[in-house]
């Protein structure tokens, strides 16, 4: 009977493990391209896919870390290579790197995926970016107590301002009580 056992040389030449460090080992990264990402075929500026690749990337890289697949030196070098990867600026929504930002903001969704990758790289034993990777926390950690206490969403205080502007009210509520009076209209012609 076969085992079903992942051995340490498997990995090496296995096609998903091969990919990831062909696409790492890639000299001069300028940003995903079609070739790395499926859906940039259809929406050219997918984005959010970027970074959720690079921090699936980690996860499986950590992953074969911890069942000893692959050695210490090789999971901090491809780590570090996902890194550096999310911390680009064709990936970051930050137009300055991330040291050099004052607030970091609502960008929720590419944090919560940096902070997973760093999170990994300092499990794999390198606090290079430690100082980021706890600011990052910090800042998560203070934007979900904050949408706990009040919760507005960026789409509410656009949608706030639009009002402002206009002058007009354009919530949920007044949308019903607008088709509420749009269709006793109707019913009493």
């Amino acid at each position: 009977m076969r085992s079903n056992r992942v051995t340490q040389s498997d990995i090496g030449s296995s096609r998903p493990y091969k990919t990831v460090s062909d696409f790492l080992e890639e000299d001069s990264f300028t940003g995903f391209t079609q070739e790395h990402l499926f859906i940039k075929r259809f929406i050219k500026n997918a984005w959010g896919q970027d970074i959720a690749a690079l921090s699936n990337m980690a996860e499986a890289i950590a992953g074969l870390y911890a069942l000893e697949l692959i050695d210490d030196e090789t999971a901090r070098h491809r780590l570090n290579m996902i890194v550096n990867r999310a911390l680009h600026k064709s990936v970051r929504p930050y137009s300055g790197t991330l040291e050099n930002q004052s607030s970091l903001g609502l960008y929720g969704y590419y944090l919560e995926h940096l902070n997973i990758i760093l999170g990994h790289f300092q499990a794999a034993g390198d606090n290079k970016h430690l100082t980021l990777n706890e600011r990052i926390t910090v800042h998560l950690r203070d934007l979900s107590l904050e949408a706990i206490e009040r919760p507005r969403t960026p789409s509410a205080s656009r949608q706030d301002a639009l009002e402002r502007r206009s002058g007009r009210d354009y919530s949920f509520n007044s949308f019903v009580r607008s088709k509420q009076r749009h269709n006793a209209s109707r019913s009493a012609s």
